[in-house]
């Protein structure tokens, strides 16, 4: 009877030293693993001396932690032309895409960009946005991406500035915590009302990026989400 009941207690401290806390992340190395989000700053940058981006020919707009320091004004930055057709792939042809990496669990991304409109003025300074985001190449946003509606900002050199937080991204096991390959493609403008063979938006548009008054980039894992959010 006693070897029974001893055998009893030590099983139970056994599974309860096995549980652990309800709130723990067990990690693959068996101990409790906590989330590696660094929140990290990057920015789009130019590609050599080409100061307008093709999306027809050129490869996605690359990033770094590094802040541009030149204003447009003194002759900084560049521009991706998007054009109102509009791709139904995540490296469309059509769409600004930008294309860099990340080392961590990710949760959530800000968006912040400059964007002139070489379409109809905005209405009540409102822009609609196409969004997809890839990460290893897996769609967090659906095939063809969602669109965001973001109130903007006017700039000192006539663009409109916009922020968005993609929320709810979720990569946050062990397993997440590697170097992603993250991959933005951006499209503006809403959806034209005659687009029926060929799937355009309203407008046209200038992504401007890699200067001081144009830090167009992203933000992994912010502390503060901005007041517009696309949840995955």
């Amino acid at each position: 009877m006693r070897r029974s009941l001893l055998a009893l207690l030590l099983l139970a401290g056994l599974i309860s030293g096995w549980a652990g806390p309800a709130s723990a992340l067990h990690g693959l190395t068996g101990k409790d693993f906590v989330p590696n989000t660094p929140e990290i700053r990057v920015y789009f940058k130019c590609e050599g001396a080409t100061r307008l981006h093709s999306v027809l020919t050129d490869e996605a707009i690359p990033w770094s932690t590094t802040a541009p320091t030149q204003s447009i004004q003194a002759g900084g930055g560049c521009a991706s032309f998007d054009n109102a057709l509009h791709g139904s792939n995540q490296t469309s042809v059509q769409d600004s895409h930008f294309e860099g990496t990340y080392g961590g669990n990710i949760d959530k991304i800000t968006v912040t960009a400059s964007n002139i409109s070489l379409g109809p003025g905005r209405q009540n300074g409102r822009l609609t946005v196409n969004v997809r985001l890839a990460v290893d190449g897996v769609p967090l946003l659906g095939a063809t991406g969602k669109d965001v509606t973001v109130q903007t900002v006017p700039s000192s050199f006539g663009a409109e500035r916009i922020a968005f937080t993609i929320v709810g991204i979720n990569l946050m096991k062990e397993a997440d915590d590697i170097q992603h390959d993250v991959l933005l493609t951006l499209s503006g403008g809403a959806f034209a009302a005659n687009a029926i063979v060929i799937s355009s938006r309203d407008t046209q548009n200038l992504w401007v990026y890699d200067a001081s008054d144009a830090a167009s980039g992203l933000i992994f894992n912010p502390t503060t989400v901005e007041a517009t959010t696309i949840a995955r």
